[in-house]
């Protein structure tokens, strides 16, 4: 369903109302306490089916909440890179061969097999792209050297 349509959530209350409060009472006032109690369930599940309605119109037409991943440089020392969990996670993808490239030769060694090592902060939606104190950034490839 792409959209809900007002008057589905108008009905629903209309006829919530229309059993609370003309159907219970009709019924309590003639001693049909088996149909009052029906009227009743009747008013809540068709309140029910109104909340419900109106929750999902408000999803629908609310705006997403995924923003755009920020992308930062994080400086970083060969030791730190040596002793990380992060260099373990890669090994770990089976990315073993690691070596820093100039900024402006990152798209040639892509080609050539490479990757960008990238520290990820879900929590913060931000990448934190790996480089030395010289401005060369950090990529890794699978396989030998």
């Amino acid at each position: 369903m792409r959209f809900v349509p007002d008057w589905w959530i108008q009905i629903s209350w209309w006829a919530s109302g229309i059993f609370a409060t003309g159907g219970v009472w009709y019924f309590l006032s003639t001693h049909e306490y088996f149909f009052a109690i029906a009227a009743g369930i009747a008013a809540v599940i068709f309140a029910v089916v109104a909340i419900i309605l109106h929750r999902k119109k408000d999803a629908l037409q609310a705006p997403s909440h995924a923003q755009a991943r920020v992308e930062k440089d994080k400086l970083v020392t060969s030791q730190w890179w040596e002793t990380s969990a992060l260099q373990k996670e890669y090994i770990g993808r089976g990315l073993t061969v690691f070596h820093w490239s100039n900024a402006d030769r990152v798209a040639e060694c892509q080609q050539a097999g490479y990757e960008v090592v990238y520290l990820e902060d879900s929590g913060a939606n931000t990448r934190f792209r790996i480089v030395n104190k010289s401005g060369q950034i950090l990529i890794a490839k699978i396989g030998n050297a």
